[in-house]
């Protein structure tokens, strides 16, 4: 298992993550985008250009580029969840792999028996909350041999907190 600091800028940092076997084949890609965000202010914390020079992380000229995720007008399939206290992270904030579980557990067991993730590409866009009650949303496509399965998690409102696809093969 690998991690990497692949870059920064004004207000993201960037890090890599991966998993090789034992002949040092890559199984697992990981690239994300992460900021620093200030609770109390309830606004982003531009990079610290020195902590980033300590750890020889480097200043990008040129932002990575992402999928642009968008949640989905309606969805075919909804589902209610309770944030409980044991599903927070430390900034009281539902933990990450929370969102993932939502989503994998609307598909049914069949459909997980029979298939694999092969990508997975998410958006966090806001925190959700202990107590709040959201829905995690999903729409299955077939389109011409390829599985999508496309998700988000709204909140009682139906404003959106986080989007997902993951492309699936069959095993």
């Amino acid at each position: 298992m690998t991690t990497e600091a692949s870059g920064y800028n004004k207000f993201f940092e960037y890090r890599d993550f991966g998993i090789e076997d034992e002949k040092g084949n890559q199984l697992v890609k990981v690239t994300s985008q992460w900021v620093l965000f200030d609770l109390k202010k309830r606004k982003m914390v531009p990079s610290d250009p020195e902590l980033m020079k300590q750890f020889n992380v480097p200043l990008l000229a040129k932002m990575p580029r992402f999928p642009r995720l968008r949640a989905q007008k309606t969805y075919d399939k909804k589902r209610q969840y309770r944030v409980r206290y044991d599903d927070l992270d430390t900034n009281h904030h539902l933990t990450n792999s929370h969102y993932f579980n939502w989503f994998i557990d609307m598909l049914g067991r069949d459909f997980l028996k029979n298939h694999m993730v092969e990508n997975i590409d998410i958006k966090f866009d806001r925190e959700v909350q202990y107590g709040e009650m959201p829905y995690s949303c999903l729409t299955l496509t077939n389109d011409n041999n390829e599985i999508v399965s496309y998700h988000a998690i709204e909140d009682e409102e139906g404003n959106e907190k986080t989007v997902c696809k993951l492309k699936w093969r069959k095993i």
